[in-house]
């Protein structure tokens, strides 16, 4: 009887520890950081905005002919998208207002839902057009280095809104 007794205990103490260790593998792999990564990340993301890192002009190590076409697109498509994102605001915030009414128009919703989706297919369109006059600028070093600094760009917006999503 005490053997059995033994076995069974000993089976629950293996099976607790086993537990706590694939939770702690578990939040490992989600990605849970403490406060002193945090803060480090954070020092260097300063750090490099203010020794101009982050600056694209610089991390493609441009010419000054590439410099000024870079402007010129980044120019254009500013001004392009402009009044785009000022629309896109308008209509997101009458979406607001509309929810807040006592009796909920749903035709007027939906056109609104319709109205964003184009907005926001229209500011698609502009940043790829933009990215494409970008790329025609550079040589093959210079493109990939582009790409890499894209591909952080959408891994940060991704980021912004798993972290956005989690507080709600």
């Amino acid at each position: 009887m005490k053997k059995i007794l033994l076995i069974i205990v000993t089976l629950f103490i293996s099976d607790i520890a086993y537990s706590q260790v694939q939770r702690g593998n578990n939040f490992q792999r989600r990605g849970t950081v403490d406060r002193d990564q945090i803060r480090e990340r954070i020092e260097t993301r300063r750090e490099s905005v203010q020794s101009g890192e982050i600056d694209p002009v610089r991390i493609l190590n441009l010419t000054e002919e590439q410099r000024k076409s870079f402007k010129e697109i980044n120019s254009k498509h500013l001004s392009a998208v402009k009044p785009i994102k000022k629309d896109m605001m308008k209509k997101k915030l009458e979406m607001q207002l509309e929810k807040m009414e006592d009796k909920i128009d749903i035709t007027t919703i939906n056109k609104l839902f319709d109205d964003i989706s184009d907005l926001e297919a229209e500011l698609r369109k502009s940043e790829f057009n933009r990215n494409l006059e970008i790329r025609s600028l550079l040589d093959d070093e210079q493109e990939m280095r582009f790409e890499r600094m894209m591909q952080r760009k959408k891994m940060m917006e991704k980021n912004k809104i798993m972290r956005k999503n989690s507080r709600i």
